[in-house]
């Protein structure tokens, strides 16, 4: 791919973003890290009557309709699989090496990781974004408005072996399949909207049952990133509780 950026599957299209002046930056690279905000809001979309079909989701036509909506809303459509390890602050081993000269240790807003193992797209098999997130996982503000601030990069699928070691544990381990819709891909008004399916040993967690995701990313004000979401999610009401 030469100096072009890797695509990154979780943050899909990320990497290709220019946030200051919604341009594509040749030397805008995911393996030196990716450091942006990110602005989600999440839903659930549950289809009371699914079908019997054996494919990757659902295909009431409920779920139909639903996806049709969000082609039309959109300017691309990508399809997603990985695994998605998380992990949070081991405290009883922090406990044991305590520094009262670092305030972190005392933060409940300390750093996770996610680690993103690539299943599909086919560009991406074998491939392994870390994700170093500021912010405690789930955390949101009155507006259900979740910020955090993370830096992305590809890395060895060995990480998920050394992340321990720095004084971490793993919280969760799922398979995630996950149909994503960009809407003004290239600009600062990119919103992405990602259709969620969580699995753990082939199972559904969540039978019939669907987590949408409203993202943003960028450096700007707040407020604008929370009138995109907004905005966009008003359209999915008929579909989506938020």
């Amino acid at each position: 791919m030469g100096n072009e950026p890797e695509v990154n599957s979780d943050d899909e299209l990320l990497s290709l973003l220019h946030v200051s002046g919604g341009k594509f930056s040749k030397h805008f690279t995911l393996d030196s890290g990716t450091l942006l905000n990110e602005y989600t809001k999440y839903g659930i979309f549950k289809d009371e009557k699914p079908s019997d079909s054996q494919g990757e989701f659902n295909s009431s036509s409920l779920y139909f309709d639903f996806i049709n909506t969000l082609k039309n809303l959109s300017d691309a459509h990508t399809s997603h699989e990985y695994v998605r390890y998380l992990f949070v602050k081991d405290k009883q081993q922090s406990s044991n090496n305590i520094n009262f000269s670092r305030s972190e240790f005392f933060d409940d807003t300390i750093k996770h990781y996610e680690v993103l193992v690539h299943i599909k797209p086919y560009n991406m098999i074998e491939k392994c974004t870390l994700r170093e997130i500021e912010g405690v996982p789930g955390v949101t503000d009155p507006d259900n408005l979740t910020v955090k601030t993370v830096n992305s990069m590809l890395v060895h699928a060995d990480i998920v072996d050394v992340i321990p070691s720095l004084g971490f544990k793993l919280s969760k381990k799922q398979n995630v399949s996950s149909e994503v819709f960009h809407i003004n891909y290239g600009s600062n008004n990119y919103v992405q909207i990602s259709v969620m399916r969580h699995m753990e040993d082939k199972e559904d967690l969540f039978p019939s049952t669907f987590l949408v995701e409203i993202k943003c990313f960028g450096n700007l004000e707040l407020e604008f990133y929370k009138n995109r979401i907004n905005t966009t999610s008003k359209l999915l009401y008929k579909f989506v509780k938020f």
